[in-house]
């Protein structure tokens, strides 16, 4: 399976999330584990964002690789001598949170615009 974002052979590093790990060259999570009413199923690595989040990893993966995007985003663990359980450097995750905190506004619109999707689809 080639990576959606930095279109190499995915190669995984868990988080400390379950089921979750992260493309090791680019950061891009993925859901490994997958279950239907509390049963594990067998289905392919699925990205473990929403389009939104995949929009936003393409605009910072563009800039700054080979900086991961959303480093450590499912890690719920502190970093221990620089680097968070998933292998996110400390240095990235403060360079991403800044690079968003000063891009969201150019997202909110892409995030009105799925929550619309959503509402649509949902409609009867």
């Amino acid at each position: 399976m080639t990576c959606l974002l930095c279109e190499n052979e995915l190669q995984s590093r868990w988080t400390d999330t379950h089921g979750i790990g992260n493309c090791v060259n680019c950061g891009l999570p993925y859901r490994f584990y997958h279950y239907e009413n509390d049963v594990p199923v067998n289905k392919p690595p699925s990205l473990a964002l929403n389009e939104t989040g995949l929009v936003i990893a393409k605009a910072y993966w563009e800039k700054h690789k080979p900086h991961w995007v959303f480093p450590a985003c499912f890690d719920i663990t502190s970093p221990h001598d620089g680097y968070f359980y998933c292998g996110a450097k400390e240095e990235d995750v403060i360079k991403f949170n800044n690079w968003y905190k000063n891009n969201k506004k150019k997202f909110s619109a892409l995030k009105q615009e799925e929550t619309a999707k959503v509402k649509i689809t949902l409609a009867p």
